[in-house]
């Protein structure tokens, strides 16, 4: 089998430690998962898709990803996450059928810094053992910050015109196309062993063809066909990887008309055969053991609190007056108990422009210091009552704030 049997103790939805990894074999796990260097280079791969990460680099993880991690560096930190997606869906009901992505090389800025941080900080409460409430109130900023900055992916042609995904700078849809991205990406994989066409699809999601045509190529950079193709190649390397089948029988089982089309659309997406693939995987295979050994706790720790209490917007990723598109809920607004919530929603709130200036404003008053989406929630937290009851008064109320510390600056 290779799937990796998490255990959750005592009913809990997390499991987090820290380790040093050497070496991770092809696997696939039915949680949601989370590999954030400290120290060290660690090799992801995960399909047909290689990664490098450093320190500070995060990734994720999706089930039913195959994927496997092996270190390049003689020694490292690395905290490892695990979520129970059964026990997210009270969060958000349909997290079990979305992706996410952490692109560290494009994703710079307050997302990562506020990712970072909040991994951390379920790491130190879990460990804590803090109580349930507190850890359903961390699960679900979590679950909102991947929402508003970590669902979305599009691939890309490299030099050699081979795509791979990632998250460009700039990117963003709106929340109605990422439902109709998802519906489409659900409807492919539950049915990619079939005889499914761009008709059928579209029929499927009540659209013209050539307007679904447009969308698909649009949205994922892809067009019909080469999404299908990336589909079935990964299903055949699960089987490739898993079960003594030949080459003709996986052709059939992932949907290919024939052997000669597996053979050509498995060689653009995993650079070699079919056959070849498997031949150089199986020093991968899950009857491996998993590497992972004790590491100095102290200092492991001692690097992950960095990022527990380092700022979560350092100012530098945004250009005076920049608007930039963000997902803010502004009927579910946070309360002054939810500060990490709070916190998140701030960071928003500041991307999106509309308190930017005032930000600015205050911050080159203070000496050239930031002041960030962190330190507002905390003053907030002690100055206000923080009850607002639209997303009109929770605004008023921010910038009412901000002037005031304005005024008394000059004074």
């Amino acid at each position: 089998m290779l799937e990796k049997n998490i255990q959750f103790k005592n009913g809990q939805p997390v499991d987090a430690f820290l380790s040093m990894i050497e070496n991770v074999p092809l696997h696939t796990n039915s949680v949601l998962e989370f590999i954030m260097v400290l120290e060290g280079t660690l090799d992801i791969r995960q399909g047909y898709q290689s990664q490098i990460l450093n320190d500070g680099d995060v990734f994720i993880f999706n089930p039913p990803d195959l994927h496997c991690i092996h270190s390049l560096s003689k020694s490292n930190f690395v905290l490892t996450m695990y979520l129970d997606l059964d026990y997210l869906t009270k969060f958000c009901p349909t997290i079990q059928q979305m992706s996410f992505l952490c692109d560290c090389d494009n994703q710079k800025g307050s997302s990562l810094d506020m990712l970072r941080h909040m991994l951390s900080d379920i790491y130190f409460r879990f460990n804590e053992n803090e109580d349930q409430d507190w850890l359903d109130e961390s699960l679900n900023s979590l679950v909102q910050l991947l929402l508003d900055s970590f669902q979305l992916f599009r691939w890309q042609p490299d030099e050699h015109n081979n795509f791979m995904y990632g998250c460009p700078t700039g990117f963003h849809i709106n929340p109605f196309h990422v439902a109709r991205i998802q519906s489409i990406e659900n409807y492919i994989y539950e049915h990619y062993g079939e005889n499914i066409t761009l008709s059928s699809l579209a029929q499927h999601e009540y659209l013209s063809t050539f307007y679904l045509s447009h969308f698909i190529k649009q949205a994922t950079g892809l067009n019909f066909q080469q999404w299908l193709s990336s589909v079935r190649s990964e299903f055949a390397e699960k089987l490739l990887v898993s079960t003594d089948k030949n080459i003709s029988e996986i052709a059939l089982d992932v949907g290919f008309a024939s052997t000669k089309y597996l053979i050509s659309h498995f060689k653009k997406w995993y650079g070699c055969t079919p056959s070849k693939y498997r031949e150089k995987t199986a020093t991968l295979h899950s009857h491996l053991p998993h590497k992972y050994y004790s590491c100095d706790r102290m200092k492991a720790e001692r690097l992950l609190n960095n990022y527990r209490f380092e700022s979560s917007h350092s100012g530098k990723d945004l250009r005076e007056g920049e608007v930039i598109y963000t997902s803010l809920d502004k009927n579910h607004l946070p309360q002054k108990f939810e500060l990490l919530r709070l916190q998140h929603f701030l960071n928003l709130l500041l991307q999106s422009g509309e308190i930017c200036q005032f930000m600015n404003e205050i911050s080159k008053s203070q000496s050239g210091q930031v002041l960030s989406a962190e330190i507002l929630a905390k003053e907030l937290n002690r100055s206000s009552s923080m009850e607002p009851n639209s997303y009109e008064a929770f605004l008023a109320e921010i910038v009412h704030y901000l002037k005031t510390l304005g005024d008394k600056d000059k004074e």
